[in-house]
């Protein structure tokens, strides 16, 4: 298991959460086709799972997991604390019902909870399981999307890799270790799939380039690495779990 240790206290880093910038939403709209092609994935998995349409993202930024959802029919709900993009997600449509799970009202229950690169932000998260299982309907499914701790990216980059970034990411699971904590915590894996290569990043550090801001021009260099066989190898960059109660 990888942690950060220590770590800011609660006040703290909602504190940073909710008055951050908005930069998340800026990625959003600048790399829309990527961020779409991801949350397609995820919602595929999703729709084999469950049959309802109720969907409420934690922590859902500026709401375009939930814009990608809304357009195949699902009715969106979400949280979200930074106060910038929850009022993106509201103006666009979707019924936000606080800043987090907690803040949700206890009525209301949903077919699929979606987590998208928000549970490795949580630092008790069998705290997050026990509490979320009341919000699901019988046969409803829990969704997260998390760094993959031992992707490709997070062996070859080590210290120099995003996922390590020292304030947010307090807990970085394997497939080992994700699965653990939710059996433990009663939940059966339905599914887990490793998506994004994270290759070009990789590739510019095998080039004596900065990570993230080399030429990403490798020609015939590093042939042999490929994206395909990185993701079947479940080495990418992060993983996609479905996830349901066992009682």
């Amino acid at each position: 298991m990888i942690y950060l240790n220590p770590v800011l206290n609660d006040h703290a880093l909602e504190e940073y959460y909710s008055s951050n910038t908005s930069l998340q939403s800026v990625n959003h709209q600048l790399e829309r086709e990527f961020y779409e092609k991801i949350y397609q994935s995820g919602l595929d998995q999703i729709t084999r799972a469950v049959s309802g349409n109720r969907v409420l993202d934690v922590g859902c930024s500026s709401g375009l997991f939930l814009d990608v959802a809304r357009n195949f029919g699902w009715h969106t709900y979400g949280t979200e604390l930074n106060q910038t993009e929850r009022e993106i997600a509201i103006t666009s449509g979707h019924v936000l019902l606080g800043g987090t799970i907690e803040d949700v009202p206890k009525t209301e229950t949903f077919d699929a909870i979606t987590l998208w690169d928000v549970f490795e932000h949580l630092k008790n998260g069998r705290r997050f399981l026990e509490l979320v299982r009341s919000f699901l309907a019988p046969s409803g499914v829990l969704f997260l999307q998390i760094p993959n701790g031992e992707s490709l990216a997070a062996r070859v980059l080590q210290e120099k890799c995003n996922m390590f970034d020292g304030i947010e990411h307090v807990s970085l699971y394997s497939i080992e270790t994700i699965t653990r904590l939710l059996e433990t915590c009663n939940w059966r894996v339905e599914s887990i799939s490793s998506v994004i290569d994270e290759l070009k990043p990789v590739l510019n550090h095998l080039n004596y380039e900065n990570p993230y801001l080399g030429s990403f021009d490798f020609g015939k260099t590093f042939t042999f690495l490929d994206s395909e066989n990185i993701l079947d190898q479940m080495l990418g960059y992060k993983l996609q779990i479905v996830a349901r109660p066992t009682e």
